[in-house]
């Protein structure tokens, strides 16, 4: 991920991933015709939905897609955060025990029949 929130600087790209650099620089004027207000103001090829909660060891998580309603419990893959796209909705967890905890009520019967 290139920012920890929103707004931060994208400087790092063009240092760090120079090859991305040029591809983003590349189709800077598909990306600069984001119409979203979150881009505006905010340096240049910025994503959002980043913050604090992106970057945590566990997450419930369900696609806004589906038909059918289905929660997953995600932990860290190769002791990094799980990151989704703008589909995925997510709870954010620190602790392990309440991530299973609040995975657990989620996926009872009686929550699932509501």
């Amino acid at each position: 991920m290139t920012e920890k929130f929103v707004g931060e600087s994208t400087d790092c790209i063009r240092k760090t991933a120079s090859k991305t650099w040029q591809y983003l620089e590349s189709h800077a004027r598909y990306l600069e015709n984001r119409k979203s207000k979150i881009y505006q103001n905010n340096p240049k090829f910025s994503i959002f939905g980043v913050g604090t909660y992106t970057f945590t060891p566990w997450k419930i998580a369900i696609c806004g897609l589906y038909k059918k309603l289905e929660f997953r419990l995600i932990r860290k893959i190769f002791d990094k955060s799980v990151v989704f796209d703008d589909t995925v909705y997510f709870l954010s967890f620190e602790n392990e025990q309440v991530a299973l905890k609040t995975f657990q009520i989620l996926t009872s019967p009686l929550v699932i029949n509501f």
